[in-house]
Parts: C-alpha cells; sequence; structure tokens
C-alpha cells in the first residue's frame, strides 16, 4: 500500500529520507497541539466520548445510575434526597500507540501549512523497518487506511471503544493512512528512531519490464 506523508517543516522530510530518521508521537500528543500542528489537533484521538442526559433522584441513585456515575469517573455520589445532575460525559482513551500518520492523496492542500510529501512506496515494509530498528522498544505494528465515522455515543443506546484506525469525519477529508505501534516498554514522549533500512523502505519499487506478445 502506498502513502504520502505531509510535512509542516522540511527538515523531517530530509531527515527521513536521507538519513533514514523518523520521530514516532504517542496518540496523546494529538489531543492538545492546535498551536503546534493546526488542522491534526484532536482531542478525541483514539478515544471515544459517551454522554448520558440529566439525571436525578430523591432516595440515593439507583444501581444503573451507580454504574454510569462510576463509568464516568464519579467516585463520591451524595446520597441526600432530591439530588439533580446534569450531563454526565465520560471520554474513554485508548492505549498509548505510538503512530505515524500519512496520506492516501499527494495533495499539499490536505494539511495545513505543508511544505514537502514524501512518497511511502510500501507502508508496511516501512513499519516492518521501523519495528526492526526501534530496540526492543516496539513488539508489534499495524497499518491500515483511516475509517472516519462518528465516535459519540449515547450511555443509553450505544457503546464504543477506542480505535487507533477510527477518527471523526470532519477529518474525512485527509485521507488518513497510519501506522501503529505497540510499546513493548513504558515509553514517554516522542521516540526517535534512525537506521538505513528505513532509508531503505522508501526507494521506489521496481516492477521488471516485460514482453508484449
Amino acid at each position: 500500500m502506498r502513502a504520502f506523508k505531509h510535512w509542516d517543516d522540511g527538515r523531517w522530510a530530509n531527515e527521513l529520507t536521507r538519513e533514514g530518521k523518523i520521530r514516532l508521537m504517542p496518540i496523546s500528543y494529538y489531543w492538545e497541539v492546535e498551536n503546534v500542528a493546526p488542522g491534526v489537533q484532536d482531542e478525541l484521538e483514539g478515544s471515544t466520548r459517551g454522554t448520558h442526559g440529566p439525571m436525578s433522584w430523591t432516595s440515593g441513585p439507583s444501581l444503573s445510575q451507580l454504574a454510569i456515575l462510576k463509568r464516568a469517573g464519579v467516585v463520591e455520589v451524595d446520597q441526600a434526597e432530591n439530588i439533580s445532575l446534569g450531563e454526565v460525559t465520560l471520554v474513554r482513551r485508548g492505549p498509548q500507540f505510538y503512530i505515524f500518520c500519512m496520506s492516501a492523496a499527494a495533495d499539499m492542500g490536505i494539511f495545513d501549512n505543508t511544505v514537502d510529501v514524501t512518497t511511502i512506496p510500501d507502508v508496511k515494509a516501512l513499519g516492518m523497518a521501523i519495528g526492526q530498528a526501534s530496540g526492543g522498544r516496539f513488539d508489534a505494528f499495524d497499518c491500515d487506511v483511516v475509517t472516519y465515522r462518528d465516535v459519540e455515543f449515547q450511555f443509553e443506546t450505544a457503546d464504543l471503544f477506542p480505535d487507533p484506525f477510527v477518527k471523526r469525519q470532519t477529518f474525512a477529508h485527509q485521507r488518513e493512512i497510519r501506522l501503529v505501534f505497540k510499546p513493548a516498554v513504558e515509553l514517554q514522549g516522542p521516540q526517535y528512531i534512525q537506521s538505513p533500512t528505513i532509508v531503505a523502505a522508501l526507494r521506489p519499487i521496481l516492477v521488471p519490464c516485460g514482453i508484449l506478445t
């Protein structure tokens, strides 16, 4: 599967293609990067958000209400009479995978402030090269096309679990393809990986010429 990496700083493009150096960020990085990377900030990256309408009780919450409150992180509940709560919200965070985001389109206008685009001839080959060069930091990876759909749900009708290959519909124009890496050890912050095998994975795939008869 071919993809295109869009860069807002040409330095990162040169380091990848010439030196085989790549920076991977955890999913949590994208929750609050609006001022750093316009157009990619998403507070629900790798997450889902559930809501429950207002609740009230006159002699303590019911068992179902207690279950909902517990899921939403409310650990202390007032048992007094005539209690009324507004909307209860739960943000469910998925595992802190590390991701490398690309696109199925080379159009420089897809992401804000794009200054360079690198062609990734084989996304899976790049993932394998990164994993092998990570020094044991990652023990598994996956690659796929991102699906765009609603990641918000109502407690009363549904329950959604976080999926690193799902994003909200507002990002659909980016046509994202991504590599997702599962840490083998506890990691914090950006991870820098460098290897000649990463450069090799970026070489164009040559298809032998055939003879037409």
